[in-house]
């Protein structure tokens, strides 16, 4: 993926849990890094409601990263977090690229899985 389509996609993800009422928590310098990216969004929000609602989507997307297998979360923080390629990746992991991509799919899928969950939760 590009730059820009990763950037896209993590936007996407952070959308996709703010608007569905979901949370997540981070550690190393590339969610630092991020959280502070997440931090100039909620800078922009209107109130203070909606900055504290952010940061705990924030902290429930950060945990449930930190919850998938070591790989998938390598893969995941890899190409989401750190911006990097996959083939990269491949190399650091001695794996094939085409099974860094098919971590990336299961991983994301368990997100959404384990999100809906918190979701469903918030709603009640």
């Amino acid at each position: 993926f590009s730059l820009f389509a990763r950037h896209r996609i993590r936007g996407r993800m952070l959308d996709y849990i703010y608007k569905n009422g979901t949370d997540i928590p981070v550690a190393d310098s590339a969610w630092a890094e991020s959280r502070a990216q997440f931090n100039s969004l909620v800078t922009e929000a209107t109130d203070a409601f909606e900055a504290a609602d952010r940061t705990f989507l924030w902290e429930a997307v950060r945990n449930a990263v930190h919850r998938l297998p070591p790989k998938e979360q390598q893969v995941v923080d890899g190409i989401y977090m750190q911006n990097r390629e996959p083939k990269e990746l491949a190399l650091e992991l001695q794996v094939s690229k085409t099974y860094i991509y098919k971590l990336q799919k299961t991983g994301v899928r368990r997100l959404r899985g384990m999100l809906s969950r918190l979701m469903h939760e918030r709603r009640e």
